[in-house]
């Protein structure tokens, strides 16, 4: 009676009890799993420091799509106080534009905002393949985290799961590649996920155990990988100021001579 009272006195904990008694839209059935072999490949084989090299290549390659019937669509990702929105933009379909939002617990990974805006993107546009007939959907992200997530077949995240299966299910081959921020149509997605109204409720995306620890493993090997990096580095510019910046040793010397610089006597001169 009293929270009653209280929710009719204050207007913001009218709201707030409007919040907390709403219902919240029940989620899709999950779609069945399918085993490791089945995982398409999604992305590009090659290093993602030579794909950031190619960027023009990927822009050219987005132009393109509509004379091959493949469509291009592009995702992103931002979080906002704990509410996560993901966007889908599509230049050469512009009423082909989606929003999603999300309360999240913080802190909450930016790999998995990126792997949730691509899982939200294919979830809206498989339906319309069939109906746009394509041969081809290309699904465009600034995140090479997420990239780099979806090659892995047996260790991933429970959402990049959740992609491939979608994958699977489409009617049409889906490429998720690499693209840059500051192209246009990068630009225009990550201009859609800050929407300037959001309807509450909203459903909670929460961070599954196995997915945090496989983060923590991930985190903690980059972490000392850094730090090996770094004591080698270090160990490196402490001998070379102990030996007044030469290191013979680390350098390679001309044919027939050795470390010290002496020259063999059946080289040539």
């Amino acid at each position: 009676m009293a929270r009653h009272l209280k929710s009719q006195a204050v207007p913001a904990a009218a709201a707030l009890a409007h919040y907390c008694n709403s219902t919240l839209p029940q989620p899709a059935a999950p779609l069945p799993e399918i085993p490791p072999w089945l995982k398409a490949q999604v992305s590009d084989n090659r290093p993602l420091t030579r794909l950031r090299q190619s960027n023009r290549q990927v822009e050219q390659e987005a132009v393109v799509t509509t004379i091959d019937d493949s469509l291009a669509v592009y995702v992103d990702a931002a979080i906002d106080s704990c509410v996560l929105h993901t966007s889908l933009v599509c230049p050469t379909l512009p009423e082909t534009q989606h929003t999603c939002s999300y309360v999240t617990e913080a802190p909450f990974p930016s790999v998995l905002a990126e792997l949730a805006a691509i899982r939200d993107g294919l979830t809206f546009m498989i339906p319309k393949v069939d109906c746009l007939s394509l041969n081809r959907l290309l699904v465009y992200t600034d995140s090479t985290q997420a990239v780099r997530e979806l090659r892995k077949v047996i260790s991933s995240l429970d959402i990049a799961s959740d992609v491939h299966r979608l994958i699977y299910s489409c009617a049409c081959p889906v490429r998720v590649l690499w693209t840059r921020r500051s192209t246009l149509a990068q630009m225009a997605a990550d201009a859609a996920c800050h929407p300037a109204e959001v309807q509450h409720p909203l459903p909670l995306l929460r961070l599954s155990p196995k997915d945090s620890l496989l983060l923590h493993k991930e985190e903690t090997l980059r972490r000392s990988t850094r730090i090996a990096h770094a004591r080698k580095k270090r160990e490196e510019c402490e001998e070379e100021t102990a030996t007044g910046g030469r290191l013979f040793h680390r350098r390679t010397a001309p044919p027939g001579t050795s470390r010290a610089g002496i020259r063999f006597h059946n080289s040539p001169v």
